[in-house]
Formats: structure tokens, sequence, C-alpha cells
């Protein structure tokens, strides 16, 4: 079994041929993903009304506050 991290997910995603064809040697089910990786990736997490666009660099708490 593997445990793919973000790094390796991110560059699947972008379409690196290297990983790509690294991944697709192995069984669907010889892969996984942790749920920080899930997490990481995650588009709720890309929105921009989530993110600081003023460069404070932190993600929005719900409340306002920055993490």
């Amino acid at each position: 079994m593997y445990l793919l991290d973000t790094n390796i997910i991110s560059y699947w995603m972008r379409g690196d041929k290297r990983v790509i064809d690294r991944i697709k040697k192995h069984s669907p089910s010889d892969l996984s993903l942790s749920t920080i990786t899930l997490a990481e990736i995650s588009p709720q997490y890309h929105l921009p009304e989530l993110r600081d666009r003023q460069g404070e660099g932190g993600w929005r708490r719900a409340g306002g506050g920055f993490v």
C-alpha cells in the first residue's frame, strides 16, 4: 500500500507525466490518501472569499479573525 502525500497529488493534478506514469503502475486499491491530504486539496479551502487577499498570510476564521 502507498500513502500519497499532498505534493504527489498536486503533481498528478497538474499533469506531471512522471508522477502519472508511476501512479498507473499500481492498482487503485494499493493507493490511499490521508484525511489531511484530502483537506489540503479540497476546493473549499481555496475559495477567494476564505483567503486573505491583503497579504496577512492566514486563513479567516468563521468569526472573522485569522488562524
